[in-house]
């Protein structure tokens, strides 16, 4: 019955795509992401990663004349041509899927439609700041329903919710909501597969109200009641990747928010106040504890990954690449060839199970090349957002913390269900960056004809 309910929530969600104005379906997707991301429907790509977008193309399709010309930031289109490379790059240099148009349309989904263009769907959607409102409000009900869900997860120290929503699905011998119950490896899941990715999607959620509170959009007691919800799912996640991303993120948006003498006040009032937590709040000492382990070694008590295990993964990566230097081993080497597919009893390399990064999937499957577009589409796409920081700095601040953010967490873990919720919003910031520069434009000529008649009239 719990199953029925959620995947007619997902039905609900795809029908609205066909009723909605175009600003409202990034509240849709939103809800989807955070809501629904574990419901699947007994469809061929009926997941909500897939479902979602295709419902989207079906009744935004016909605008595509729009949708292109209303692209006028030439970093974004260049970093679009880049990808549409990368994307053939990638089919083209695949033993399993080159000459396969079926195979094709499955690299054009797992790769295109259900990622990177996402970014579309969040650009094309924005008219203006107002715009942001209808995401921020189902964003807002979106966490405090995982919030809850992963409330009864954290005290149950199980998730049977999503093993219903799932159907009882499984991992080895492992149903997927029993996979992280062990006493020093519990994780909070909540209603996602992976708590990465529930660590994660309460990080995006804070970012956008933290830069909806900076355009007046966000109320302060809410902006507080999401921080602390986004702080339960960060912290209990159990997850260091997302406690980086955190801080890292967080230095990113000051960086190129704040101004003047505040920045070192907030920076030096922050570290005062994680050190008062550090000693008199046990739950805090023993969370940056557990985040600090990642640079142990063989003394990591906590399990999981360390900086000795990434580098030993990196060097068998090197090794696994020896002869295909720039341009790997071809997509889905580490599925099909190394026989991950089969499981981790039946791969070829244990030492790679898990794979640390994105880097290290790129570098193994795409080679020096293929990475290398990867990085140049990020690098054209904070090129554009650091242009502009001073005329947009609450903008900028907040695309730049997110860029920062994902790419922390894609290097640090791999991908997992990240791009969909980030390029959602990054869309939306790029396309309120866009139209709010034109007005900064426009104010600056009023400014510089104003001093041009003055110092004309000075003269006559």
């Amino acid at each position: 019955m719990i199953a029925l309910f959620f995947k007619a929530l997902l039905i609900l969600c795809c029908l609205c795509m066909l009723v909605l104005k175009r600003e409202y379906k990034p509240a849709v997707f939103i809800f989807g992401y955070t809501v629904l991301s574990a419901v699947s429907l007994p469809v061929p790509m009926g997941n909500t990663v897939y479902f979602l977008p295709i419902f989207y193309i079906v009744t935004e399709g016909i605008q595509i004349k729009s949708m292109i010309q209303s692209f006028k930031i030439g970093e974004l289109v260049l970093a679009l041509v880049v990808f549409a490379v990368s994307f053939l790059y990638n089919y083209a240099n695949s033993p399993h899927y080159w000459g396969s148009v079926s195979k094709f349309v499955t690299l054009l989904f797992r790769e295109c439609i259900t990622t990177y263009f996402i970014i579309i769907v969040g650009f094309f959607s924005v008219k203006n700041i107002k715009t942001f409102r209808p995401f921020l409000h189902v964003a807002f009900i979106s966490l405090i329903i995982i919030t809850l869900f992963g409330l009864v997860n954290y005290v149950t120290k199980e998730s049977s919710m999503l093993d219903w929503i799932m159907g009882g699905s499984t991992q080895g011998e492992t149903s997927v909501g029993h996979k992280f119950t062990e006493a020093y490896r519990f994780r909070t899941q909540s209603l996602f597969v992976q708590p990465f990715d529930y660590g994660y999607i309460c990080l995006v959620i804070l970012l956008a109200h933290v830069y909806g509170f900076t355009r007046h959009l966000v109320a302060k007691n809410r902006l507080i009641a999401v921080f602390v919800m986004a702080m339960f799912g960060v912290l209990t996640c159990a997850c260091r990747t997302v406690v980086a991303c955190f801080i890292f993120g967080s230095l990113a948006f000051m960086a190129l928010y704040l101004k003047g003498r505040r920045a070192p006040i907030i920076v030096s009032v922050l570290v005062i106040a994680v050190f008062l937590l550090y000693t008199f709040l046990p739950f805090f000492h023993s969370g940056m504890d557990f985040f600090m382990s990642i640079f142990s070694q063989s003394s990591n008590q906590f399990g999981g990954s360390s900086m000795e295990l990434r580098m030993e993964q990196l060097a068998s990566v090197i090794s696994y690449m020896d002869g295909h230097y720039w341009l790997g081993r071809g997509y889905d080497y580490f599925w099909i060839d190394l026989q991950f597919s089969k499981g981790l009893e039946n791969s070829l390399a244990p030492d790679l199970y898990g794979l640390e990064g994105v880097h290290l999937s790129y570098l193994l499957e795409r080679g020096i090349v293929g990475y290398a577009l990867y990085l140049l589409f990020f690098i054209l796409l904070l090129s554009f957002i650091l242009r502009h920081r001073k005329s947009n700095r609450e903008e900028a601040a907040a695309a730049f913390a997110l860029l920062v953010m994902y790419l922390s967490f894609a290097h640090m873990t791999g991908e997992l269900n990240s791009p969909p919720s980030t390029f959602l919003l990054l869309g939306m910031l790029l396309r309120t960056i866009q139209n709010e520069s034109w007005k900064w434009m426009r104010y600056r000529r009023r400014i510089f004809n104003a001093h041009v008649r003055y110092r004309h009239s000075q003269l006559s």
